[in-house]
């Protein structure tokens, strides 16, 4: 790996949801429970963005895997540093912090 003689392929593919314009109310629990509600929207329309993605790629034997807070962090470190990719030995990881 080090030569670079090895090569492995990794794709990372980003959707986002539709966010809807919704009026916030001046009270916290209306307020927070618009924003719950637009959190499980979300949610569930990734979970069928994943299903398909999943029924469009599984049948060829490609993982489809979801990513944590984590994995997120990590692709991004490592997209806005391209030469962390040459550090075999370090994991941006380090600086994670989930808060």
């Amino acid at each position: 790996m080090a030569e670079r003689r090895l090569r492995r392929q990794r794709v990372i593919l980003t959707c986002r949801g539709h966010w809807r314009v919704c009026k916030i109310l001046p009270v916290r629990q209306g307020a927070a429970g618009i924003l719950l509600d637009l959190l499980d929207q979300l949610q569930s329309e990734f979970d069928h963005v994943h299903r398909l993605v999943l029924e469009i790629f599984g049948s060829t034997g490609a993982r489809v895997l979801p990513m944590s807070d984590l994995d997120h962090f990590r692709h991004i470190q490592r997209f806005l540093n391209p030469s962390l990719n040459d550090r075999f030995d370090f994991d941006p990881a380090d600086g994670f912090a989930p808060s």
